[in-house]
């Protein structure tokens, strides 16, 4: 059975969260936001930008992420693939994708990891 991230619905941590955006969001209305950080309420500041806070705590027991796969037939090296899309490294016992060409599996990355750490030696 494959679990659909996008179908899992929000958890309570997600609805707190939402709603300290929208009392921020009424006390812009009412020109009352200036005492408020926005930091405070919902967003976090990255690089000078402000992103949305989506949740505090885990979008899923592990257990249920560790089942989400993506039966991708490409290398799984953009946000197409839905293990990538959501943080998560694609596994060879995911439907189509094998990861034998994945861009995106844990043999990938620790090849990747391995040959970073052989070109940071020979640089010595």
């Amino acid at each position: 059975m494959a679990v659909q991230p996008q179908k899992l619905p929000p958890t309570s941590a997600a609805a707190k969260i939402h709603s300290t955006r929208v009392y921020l969001q009424v006390q812009e209305w009412k020109h009352l936001r200036e005492t408020l950080s926005l930091t405070a309420w919902g967003w976090e500041l990255k690089d000078n930008t402000l992103f949305p806070t989506y949740t505090t705590k885990a979008v899923a027991p592990d257990d249920l992420l560790c089942i989400i796969k993506c039966n991708c037939k490409a290398d799984c090296s953009t946000d197409r693939c839905s293990c990538r899309r959501h943080g998560r490294v694609c596994s060879a016992a995911y439907g189509e994708c094998r990861g034998e060409c994945c861009m995106n599996s844990i043999v990938n990355m620790e090849k990747e990891s391995f040959e970073n750490a052989s070109d940071n030696e020979s640089d010595c």
